[in-house]
Order: structure tokens, then C-alpha cells, then sequence
């Protein structure tokens, strides 16, 4: 299998890299994994449900505070596709990004609720 990443310090298409083997199955990360137009694909879904807040601040952790106007910008067009595909309900599982109670991340997930909290 072949795919090109992205490269965000470019903002363009990176390297193209070869997975050895034909595996049987893939992992997609990211919000667009959940998109409507891949539904025929997916086999499994995972929602991470995080406050705007968190989902900021984990942002900038990772990408530098210099993203943070990128960062902005994509929550609004990650909120808006939230609002028009409802990509929350039709999770098979959904895990709490930001849970209120203690546990071991290493080892533990918490889901949420029918109440949307954990």
C-alpha cells in the first residue's frame, strides 16, 4: 500500500510512503477519518468527544503556539462538518478526550455516557 503524507511545514503533499504487505486492515486517525463519503469503508468507528478548549491547548502542545491561527481555523471548519454529518452518532465507540474522573491512561479509556460525560 502507498500513500503521501502531508507535510504541515510546507503545507504541501510530502514523501510518498510504501506500507510492506497488503494488511487486512487500516487505521485512519484524524477527524476526517469519520466523513460521511468513507462510511463504505469503515468498518469501525472511534469518536474522541473533547471540549474546543482542550482540543486547543492539545493542538498548540503539539504543532507550537505559532499554529494557533491555523489551529482556530480548523475548529471552525471541524465544528461545521461536526454540525452537518453528526459524525458522533454514528460511532460504534466513543471515548471521553477530556474525562472528569481519574483513571490510567496508559491502560484505561473512558466512554461516554448517554449523557455526553466520563
Amino acid at each position: 500500500m502507498v500513500y503521501r503524507r502531508f507535510d504541515w511545514n510546507t503545507r504541501d503533499r510530502g514523501e510518498t510512503l510504501e506500507i510492506e504487505g497488503s494488511p487486512e486492515f487500516v487505521d485512519l486517525e484524524g477527524v476526517s477519518s469519520s466523513r460521511l463519503a468513507f462510511d463504505p469503508y469503515l468498518a469501525f468507528r472511534i469518536w474522541v468527544e473533547a471540549p474546543a478548549e482542550v482540543r486547543l491547548a492539545r493542538g498548540l502542545e503539539r504543532d507550537g503556539i505559532a499554529m494557533e491561527s491555523q489551529c482556530r481555523k480548523w475548529m471552525k471548519e471541524e465544528d461545521a462538518w461536526i454540525a452537518s454529518e453528526g459524525p458522533i452518532v454514528r460511532a460504534n465507540l466513543v471515548v471521553s478526550g477530556a474525562p472528569r474522573i481519574s483513571y490510567d491512561p496508559s491502560s484505561e479509556i473512558v466512554l461516554l455516557d448517554s449523557h455526553g460525560t466520563g
